[in-house]
C-alpha cells in the first residue's frame, strides 16, 4: 500500500498583495524554487492587512512572511501577527517593510516603548523608531556583511553577500543599539556599519532583513534565506501538534492593570513563551485599553492542560506577584468551545507543485 502524500506545507504571506510590487511577483518563484529544491509541496496564502484571521485561525499555517509593500493598509493588525509569531514561536521571516514592522513590534511589545512609531505613516515624530534613510535605496544594491554563526550567514554559507533593496526607511540610528542590545540582534550590517537585518535569539527562526532576497527568483536563482525560512517550517510542522477540531477550551482572564510596572512586561513575555510550549496550548488573543483594562483569552486542548499549566511553578510565581503587584483586580473564567466561526472569508490561496506539469 502506497503512503499518501503529505498535506502541503501552508505559508501565510503578510501584506497587501499588488502584482505591480516586484518583490510580490518574486516571492511566488522563490517558494516554489525552495519548493522544488526541498521536493515539498508549498502552498500560500496572501493575507491582506485589513482581513487578517484571528489568532485560533492562524494555527492553520507553517509560517508567515511579512512581505514588502508599505504602509499597510492596517499596520496594527500586521504588528498583532508579528507578535504572534514572535511570541508562539513561529517560523517568521519578514523582508523589507516586514523588516521595519518586525522592529516596531519589537519596540512596543518587548521593550515596552509603546508611543514607537514608524516615520513613514508619523513623519514629525520624535519616537519614531523607523525613520527615512538619507538616501532612499530604490532598485539599489549593496555588499552586506553577516554576523557569522546568524541564521542568515548559515543560509548563506558566507560571510558577505549582494543586497538588493527598494526601500526608504530603516532603523533610526539613534534607537539602534537599545532595539538590538538583547533577545533581538542585529545579524547583517552595510559596510558603513548601519543595520541591513536582525534575528530573534532562543526562537526556531525568527530573521528580518531590510533587503529583499527573494528577488534572487526573478532570475530562476534559488534564495538562500527563504529556502532556510522554508526549511524551518517544514521542521516545525514535523515538530508541532496541530490543532484539533471542536470542541476545545477557553480560558479568559480579565485584569485592572495597576500602577507598577516593574517587570511587568518581561514577565508577560515570558508567561507567553512558557505557555506556548506546554502541552495541549493551541493560542492566545489578548487587548488592553488606555484605562488599563485588559481580556486575555487562551485556547487549550483539554481542562487537564489548563490544570498543569495553573500548577506550572513559574506560573505560580507569577501570579503570586501579580496579585501583590501588577493588577488592581482580575477575574478568571473557563469555557468549554463548540463550535467557532470566523470572518472574513478565506484568503486567496495558491498551490505550489513541485512538479513540473503545475506551475501556477
Amino acid at each position: 500500500m502506497s503512503t499518501p502524500p503529505a498535506a502541503p506545507l501552508r505559508i501565510a504571506l503578510v501584506g497587501d498583495h499588488d502584482p505591480h510590487i516586484t518583490a510580490h511577483r518574486a516571492i511566488p518563484l522563490a517558494l516554489r524554487l525552495a519548493g522544488e529544491a526541498l521536493g515539498l509541496e508549498i502552498a500560500f496564502d496572501w493575507l491582506a492587512s485589513d482581513r487578517l484571521p484571528a489568532e485560533p485561525a492562524l494555527e492553520r499555517y507553517d509560517g508567515f512572511w511579512c512581505v514588502p509593500g508599505s504602509p499597510y493598509r492596517d499596520a496594527d493588525a500586521v504588528l498583532r501577527l508579528i507578535a504572534h509569531a514572535r511570541s508562539r514561536r513561529r517560523p517568521f521571516l519578514g523582508t523589507c517593510a516586514g523588516f521595519q514592522h518586525t522592529i516596531l513590534e519589537f519596540a512596543r511589545n518587548a521593550l515596552g516603548w509603546q508611543a514607537a512609531t514608524h516615520g513613514e505613516e508619523h513623519p514629525h515624530s520624535d519616537q519614531a523608531v523607523i525613520a527615512a534613510l538619507p538616501c532612499a535605496l530604490l532598485e539599489a544594491r549593496e555588499d552586506v556583511r553577516l554576523l557569522r554563526g546568524s541564521r542568515l550567514a548559515l543560509a548563506y554559507a558566507a560571510d558577505w553577500i549582494e543586497a538588493d533593496y527598494h526601500c526608504r526607511y530603516a532603523i533610526a540610528p539613534r534607537f539602534a543599539a537599545e532595539l538590538t542590545g538583547g533577545a533581538l540582534r542585529a545579524s547583517a550590517w552595510s559596510a558603513d556599519g548601519a543595520i541591513r537585518a536582525v534575528e530573534l535569539e532562543q526562537h526556531p527562526f525568527f530573521v528580518a532583513p531590510l533587503f529583499q532576497p527573494e528577488r534572487a527568483a526573478l532570475a530562476g536563482v534559488l534564495p538562500p534565506l527563504p529556502k532556510a525560512f522554508v526549511e524551518a517550517c517544514r521542521t516545525q510542522r514535523r515538530d508541532r501538534p496541530r490543532r484539533g477540531p471542536t470542541p476545545y477550551y477557553a480560558v479568559i482572564f480579565s485584569s485592572h492593570r495597576s500602577a507598577v510596572d516593574d517587570g511587568y512586561a518581561e514577565a508577560a513575555e515570558r508567561m507567553l513563551e512558557l505557555a506556548s510550549r506546554q502541552p495541549g496550548y493551541l493560542g492566545v488573543e489578548s487587548v488592553r485599553g488606555a484605562d488599563g483594562f485588559g481580556i486575555t483569552v487562551s485556547y487549550w486542548d483539554s481542562e487537564a492542560a489548563i490544570r498543569a499549566w495553573s500548577r506550572h511553578a513559574e506560573h505560580r510565581d507569577a501570579q503570586a506577584r501579580g496579585r501583590r503587584d501588577w493588577y488592581a483586580g482580575f477575574s478568571a473564567r473557563i469555557a468549554r468551545v463548540e463550535r467557532e466561526y470566523a470572518f472574513p472569508a478565506q484568503p486567496d490561496t495558491c498551490l505550489l507543485y513541485t512538479s513540473d506539469a503545475a506551475d501556477e
